[in-house]
């Protein structure tokens, strides 16, 4: 039996040759004993008959191929059109846009704080701070630090902390903190001054637990860079996905520093809702760069470090989708201890997205006075026995911190005693201009300057010698 194919191009193939009958020689068409069958047979062999279930057949099978076909085309296009509306520059550039509020605002935050090894424990510590950005030319953060629950350790006075980064004061960064005593009603003040201060400031952002930063786009000790910047077209994957009835873009990196899977709104100009973030150990890298691990000394070995950042609320305003909540948990996976969990809760009372920072006091170098001053120089030293006084970046004058600075000097000079200049005699002068009076309604900005002359080294080690030498010969 022929097939459905052959049977159309056999029944074309008759058409074609039927018109060519009077194209015939008449001697074959009259010849004797050649019927008209057999001359019509040589000329156009006879044909199978077509039946009309043939037909039906040969449409449907025809029609069931288009079908195919179209379906194909479709799935190919919609492949297509989708790859296109998928284009992770563009994507990814929204994500940092939508953190542009960030750069001058003003915040109030209230966080809570807790760590345990069960995952609903309550918060340790509470703490109300403010924040403040000026253009990334001055920055800012200062709150008070409460211990809860107040029925369990009574209304204790909070500690205080502050950070402050100003390009006008050298580029230097200052982080003063409170230290509760012993007995519970008493402080003890440190300053930490570093050189490098834009650095310093970022890093604090970076690893603070009471800090600004998952608000800003840092995930805490994943990476001194925020995460919209660790980011690139060439090291995501980019899918889209309705998740609870909300279409989502769900990026996924893998980078050193660990693995990142963000949940991104399209439709409120892709803010993050959701971000998960791993850190394996012996195989990403920490937040200084080198091969992440933290073995404790009790043995206990850790096996992973993994992050949930969840925000639940966010808020319109000048065209910017401001966060209102935002709940962070991190787990630290032991191979052989229980997990350890470390919830924060992070709610932002006040945004401003045009501040008045002089009507703030927002970049005011209000110090405590005769605090501990550690001064931490670029290359990582740092230096100590400083203290804080009117403004001034001094060092002590007592008799112990002037015995430190003779035999911490005489030591120096004497391992250094061929070196073209010895550290611990180099001069340190640093010099905080006063800001010049504004109108009524401005606040005169705090000067502050630092001056440690070399001739008030010799005179200190000089006044501290015969000190020195007096009380030894009591």
């Amino acid at each position: 039996m022929l097939s459905i194919g052959q049977e159309r191009r056999d029944a074309v193939q008759h058409r074609e040759m039927s018109h060519e009958k009077d194209l015939v020689p008449s001697t074959h068409r009259h010849a004797p004993g050649v019927s008209k069958r057999k001359i019509s047979e040589r000329v156009c062999p006879v044909i199978p008959c077509i039946t009309k279930s043939k037909i039906f057949v040969f449409i449907k099978y025809f029609k069931n191929i288009r079908a195919v076909k179209l379906l194909i085309l479709c799935t190919l296009s919609q492949q297509v059109l989708f790859a296109e509306a998928i284009d992770p520059e563009s994507i990814l550039q929204a994500f940092r846009d939508s953190y542009e509020w960030t750069n001058s605002v003003a915040l109030n935050i209230k966080m809570y704080d807790g760590s345990s090894s069960m995952p609903d424990s309550k918060p340790e510590f509470s703490c109300v701070y403010k924040f403040y950005n000026d253009s990334g030319n001055r920055m800012c953060e200062k709150g008070v630090i409460h211990v809860t629950p107040a029925e369990e350790y009574g209304n204790l006075p909070g500690e205080r902390f502050h950070r402050l980064y100003s390009k006008d004061l050298n580029n230097f960064s200052f982080r003063e903190l409170q230290v509760r005593q012993e007995d519970g009603e008493s402080f003890e003040n440190f300053l930490y001054i570093h050189e490098d201060g834009e650095k310093a400031f970022h890093r604090d952002l970076a690893i603070g637990i009471v800090s600004a930063g998952p608000l800003l786009g840092y995930g805490r000790t994943f990476s001194t860079k925020r995460i919209p910047d660790l980011l690139t077209k060439d090291n995501v994957a980019i899918r889209e996905e309705a998740i609870e009835g909300i279409r989502h873009c769900i990026v996924t990196a893998s980078l050193p520093e660990g693995d990142i899977e963000l949940w991104l709104d399209p439709d409120k100009n892709h803010v993050m809702t959701k971000c998960m973030m791993t850190k394996a150990a012996g195989k990403h890298v920490d937040i200084d760069g080198k091969l992440f691990a933290a073995d404790r000394s009790d043995g206990i070995i850790l096996k992973e470090k993994r992050w949930e950042v969840y925000v639940s609320e966010y808020k319109e305003q000048d065209g910017h989708y401001l966060p209102l909540h935002l709940e962070s948990t991190e787990v630290y996976e032991y191979e052989n201890s229980d997990p350890v969990f470390l919830k924060n809760t992070y709610t932002v009372e006040h945004f401003d997205l045009n501040p008045n920072f002089d009507a703030l006091d927002a970049f005011v170098t209000d110090f405590s006075e005769n605090v501990f001053v550690y001064f931490r120089k670029k290359d990582g030293t740092l230096a100590s026995g400083f203290t804080w006084k009117d403004g001034k970046f001094l060092p002590r004058m007592d008799v112990d911190a002037l015995e430190d600075y003779l035999l911490r000097g005489m030591a120096q000079l004497t391992r250094d005693k061929d070196a073209e200049e010895s550290e611990t005699s180099a001069a340190v002068t640093l010099q905080l201009r006063k800001s010049t009076e504004q109108d009524t309604s401005k606040r005169s900005q705090s000067s502050v300057f630092v001056r440690v002359a070399a001739v008030l080294f010799v005179l200190a080690c000089g006044g501290a010698l015969a000190l020195y030498v007096s009380r030894k010969g009591r």
